[in-house]
């Protein structure tokens, strides 16, 4: 169409705009959504773009094609994909034509086509102009609209959901939009029909990349989420770059682009960015036709390239969907080789061969690895939508997902049972579908080592389990079965550094361990430590409170880095500021002692060796508070080479060296790098609570006023710890989180030993430690102490004659949750995997670690009032009227928190209503009731009101079974089944003895 006909076409729209009609216009902030309206020439690009009501709403534009000036096309656009749902071919004297082209990369596209003339009855649709009537025009759009959906899924999978030129729905999933495509040159040309439309835009990809590859080569990829609709270039979680049919979607730091500039680019500029750029900082994006890259300001170009080099600052989230047959393709067209993005480290799978590994020899002598839920399909180009639908009526098929997910690189080990490792080998390439065989499902592999191994893995019990790098090196490391009887214990451990483990590996890895909990249980305690950050365990003793607050603090910490141990007679320090500063560093005692000039006193200096220098000798003297450390100060060469080649953080070691009867210091440094970072340290603390703790002493340490210096603990230096984390943490890196293990809390009065740090927790005020500057500055122990954000205190509980009960401060302040489920087939090694989707608790979107929410907000509250149309807060009224009548009714931490429970569930589950009313089920349970307790006469009365409202005001006999568990008949209507269980038995409890608490 020529620019007349395009503008008669915004002007009908107007007209009936004006007449009245369901159209919005949207020249303003909306248009930004798709779209940009001009470039830096001020040439219109885009001529009209309006909301119609079509049956959904739509937007409807006329904007310029790449191909010329003069050219215009008609679009509709889909409101909540963004995606070009309509594009008419050209126009004629009876109004716009349409003609249906497939342009599908998977699936059958004659059949499309045929489906198409079909409905149709013909080979192209015309569609009225606007200004002959607004109802004939809208009735023709959404006859359009839905033969092309018509004939579209007559062709089968394409390969997942549209994207948009606004990059997709914030929430789209790199992992299920990652269909591979078939042609990666025929995409590219699809882009971009013109030749140096293809180059401009290519070549400004190429530049990103390898700015990207340049700060850290591990931090891209390229995906194409879109099918053959667009082509996309992540950096660390960022989208910098999109590039769409005729479009370029450049991702900027607008807090690098002025004023003048910023009303220059007009509505090319986009201030509201997707989440994922929106929470990377001040960002936006700048939306260009090809031919306008190379005329756009030098400005916008830095602050894309800023943006780039903020985000290639941690590894790619994406990397497992790289297509690097997109950039051998650009390659190719650009006459340059660009380069590939440096694989992550290897992951590590389980995956049984079958029942009894029956077909581990066809997979051995065949090159891969197999599983079964055949009845699934071919998965090759499903997304996890289309997949979860086919699932619902497959039990344990979710594994089938992550098996299809298995990237190139990744080991499997291949196993019999818990005893039996068959074989090792390296994914060699991507799933695949062996229609017609046995187990379809499929990954071709490597098999690097053939040879029986013995292990004992109690929890090996489901087909496919994630295990941790220092499992896998323990089973390279086991013992080869016919040269000896041993076997192995070992085990599942974490998956990834900052949390980055799912709900179904916390799953796997804790059956791993032999350890058997509810999917229930372990999905509410995830969600209680995000809502507070402290967690009491109570229960039957003996059924593994501690064992799983170990674990889950170990699968959420770094893997421990093994390879960089020192040895025992090395000492491995980490530098600190005061080092830095004073040139000078403190030889520990252990260390110390060996050397004579320790207990000599007519040894005045020490002769020091470090690399690349000449033995040297150093003053040193002993510390100010005695004992077995000293201080070297260091001089001349020695301390030019610390003060250059020393950074903060940096780690060296330490050993003592002798030759005859000469002695030295040696220092070294690992791997021959003096900017390494420090090995991963232990992020949680477990400790023994002990009956005489009358004071913090023995949680924070004290100051000695004596020798001048501080008594430190471990669990003031994990404070330090994760303070240090904190402070380290960047907008893409956030803190790791840190544990704080109580166990048998209550074998000392709580209030006496924990009251400074509960109170610290809860105002977010700093604790006082001691007022000795020397102290803070060389010991590094500051003077106040604020609680870190990322720390997370769980308590176990047992009660009996030598513990003593916690008081309703302490139960305000925490999340309580009952252990009281033992399995004893467990003892004989039966242990199952329990299923994620046995609970509608199941984290399904729990993808990156725990939560650091701050305080509990309004926002937090009014998304609680408004899930499911306000049942769960009607719930919590009633409860806080039923206590209000005694004066035992919670305040507003209480509320915040349990909507924050339930926010999180909202947020982390699939979000129906099943999961939102066990949530809140699970809240009232942890939060309202242990500060029950009382007597006959005082609390019976209230039990059962508040039974009431947890049955629905149905009679006990028509509820509970005489164990107190709930009829299958009743199970299902029941506002609170948990909390009603619970009630059931402390009422049976208050009338046997007379008393009753929560805490058994």
């Amino acid at each position: 169409m020529d620019k007349q006909q395009a503008l008669r076409i915004v002007e009908g729209l107007r007209s009936a705009q004006a007449s009245g009609a369901p159209v919005i216009e949207l020249l303003g902030s909306d248009a930004r959504d798709f779209v940009f309206v001009r470039d830096d020439q001020g040439r219109k690009n885009l001529l009209g773009s309006f909301g119609v009501e079509v049956g959904k709403k739509f937007f409807v534009s006329v904007v310029s094609t790449p191909r010329s000036d003069d050219s215009f096309q008609f679009m509709v656009f889909e409101r909540l994909k963004h995606n070009p749902v309509l594009t008419t071919s050209y126009v004629s004297a009876a109004g716009l034509v349409w003609t249906y082209q497939p342009t599908k990369q998977t699936g059958d596209n004659q059949a499309r086509k045929r489906a198409f003339l079909e409905a149709a009855n013909a080979e192209s649709l015309a569609i009225p102009f606007p200004d002959e009537g607004l109802t004939k025009f809208s009735a023709a759009v959404l006859q359009a609209i839905e033969l092309r959906r018509l004939a579209d899924a007559a062709g089968g999978p394409d390969g997942g959901p549209d994207g948009g030129p606004d990059g997709g729905d914030d929430n789209d999933d790199e992992a299920a939009t990652g269909g591979a495509i078939v042609e990666p040159a025929d995409l590219l040309t699809h882009l971009y029909s013109a030749h140096a439309d293809r180059r401009a835009a290519l070549a400004f990809f190429a530049q990103s990349l390898r700015v990207a590859h340049a700060t850290n080569p591990k931090s891209w990829c390229v995906t194409n989420p879109g099918g053959a609709d667009k082509l996309r270039l992540n950096v660390g979680g960022v989208r910098v770059l999109d590039l769409f049919p005729g479009l370029v979607r450049i991702a900027v730091d607008a807090s690098m682009l002025g004023e003048p500039l910023r009303a220059g680019l007009g509505d090319a500029l986009d201030l509201s960015p997707p989440q994922r750029l929106a929470a990377f900082g001040d960002n936006g994006v700048v939306k260009v036709t090809p031919a306008a890259i190379a005329a756009m300001p030098g400005d916008v170009v830095v602050a894309h390239t800023t943006l780039v080099q903020r985000a290639a600052t941690s590894n790619s989230l994406f990397a497992r969907f790289h297509q690097p047959s997109i950039v051998e393709a650009m390659s190719a067209f650009l006459g340059e080789q660009l380069p590939s993005p440096a694989s992550e480290q290897a992951h590590y799978w389980k995956v049984s061969p079958g029942e009894n590994a029956e077909m581990w020899a066809e997979c051995r002598d065949g090159n891969f690895i197999a599983v079964g839920w055949d009845k699934l399909g071919d998965l090759t180009s499903v997304d996890h939508a289309e997949f979860k639908q086919r699932s619902e009526a497959v039990s344990g098929s979710d594994q089938v997902w992550k098996f299809r997910n298995i990237a190139v690189g990744d080991r499997i080990v291949a196993n019999d049972g818990t005893t039996r490792v068959l074989g090792i080998g390296t994914v060699t390439g991507p799933y695949y579908f062996a229609a017609g065989q046995k187990r379809c499902h499929r990954l071709p592999v490597h098999w690097d080592d053939t040879h029986e191994r013995t292990v004992s893995m109690k929890g090996w019990i489901r087909t496919l389990i994630r295990l941790s790098q220092d499992t896998f090196k323990q089973i390279q490391g086991a013992t080869v079965a016919g040269t000896a009887n041993e076997s192995i214990q070992v085990g599942g451990d974490n998956a990834g550094p900052n949390g980055a483990i799912d709900f179904e590996d916390i799953l796997s890895q804790l059956s791993s361990r032999s350890l058997s909990f509810s999917a229930e249980l372990v999905a509410s305690y995830l969600l209680a430590l995000q809502a507070k950050r402290f967690v009491l365990l109570t229960g039957i003793s003996g059924t593994g409170k501690t064992r799983l607050a170990q674990e889950v603090a170990r699968l959420f910490g770094p893997p421990l880095d093994e390879a960089h141990a020192a040895p025992l007679d090395v000492f491995e320090l980490v530098t600190k500021p005061s080092q830095l500063k004073y040139s000078r560093f403190v030889v520990p005692s252990q260390l110390a002692q060996e050397f004579d000039a320790l207990t000599n006193p007519e040894i005045k200096r020490i002769d020091l060796k470090v690399p690349g220098l000449p033995m040297a000798s150093m003053a040193f003297h002993k510390h100010a508070d005695g004992g077995n450390l000293f201080y070297v100060l260091l001089s001349g060469e020695i301390r030019q080479w610390f003060a250059t080649s020393m950074t903060l953080g940096a780690r060296f070691r330490l050993s003592r060296k002798t030759s005859g009867d000469k002695e030295w210091l040696d220092l070294t440094l690992p791997s021959g790098s003096p900017a390494a970072p420090a090995p991963a340290e232990k992020t949680y603390e477990l400790i023994a609570v002990r009956p005489d703790w009358t004071d913090s002493r023995a949680l924070l340490g004290f100051y000695n006023p004596l020798t001048r210096s501080y008594v430190s603990t471990p669990t003031l230096r994990l404070l330090l710890q994760a303070h240090a984390d904190v402070t380290a943490s960047t907008d893409t890196v956030g803190p790791r989180p840190y544990f704080l293990i109580f166990d048998e809390m209550n074998l000392a009065r709580v209030e006496h030993y924990f009251s400074d740090f509960l109170s610290a927790m809860e105002s977010g005020e700093a604790i006082h430690l001691h007022d000795d500057p020397r102290v803070e500055e060389e010991d590094e122990i500051p003077r106040r102490l604020m609680i870190p954000r990322n720390v997370f205190v769980v308590g176990t509980v047992n009660v009996d004659e030598t513990t003593y009960m916690f008081s309703p401060k302490v139960l305000d302040r925490a999340f309580v949750l009952e252990f009281n489920d033992v399995n004893l087939d467990g003892l004989a090694g039966n242990i199952p995997t329990e299923e994620a989707s046995s609970t509608p608790l199941a984290l399904s979107r729990m993808e990156n670690g725990l939560t650091l929410r701050g305080r509990a907000t309004e926002a937090e509250w009014l998304r609680f009032e408004k899930l499911l149309d306000g049942e769960p807060s009607a719930t919590l009224r009633k409860m806080h009227q039923a206590l209000m009548l005694d004066n035992r009714h919670f305040g507003y931490r209480v509320a915040g928190e349990i909507a924050r429970f339930v926010d999180l569930a909202s947020e982390q589950t699939d979000g129906a209503p099943a999961a939102v009313r066990a949530a809140i089920d699970v809240a009232v349970l942890a939060k309202i009731l242990p500060k029950l307790h009382g007597a006959q006469s005082e609390i019976e009365a209230i039990l059962k009101r508040l039974s009431a409202i947890a049955t629905g005001d149905r009679p006990d006999a028509d509820v509970f079974t005489p164990t107190g568990e709930i009829l299958d008949a009743v199970a299902h209507i029941l506002p609170l089944p948990r909390t009603a269980r619970k009630l059931w038995r402390m009422q049976r409890r208050l009338r046997a003895h007379g008393f009753v608490s929560f805490i058994e």
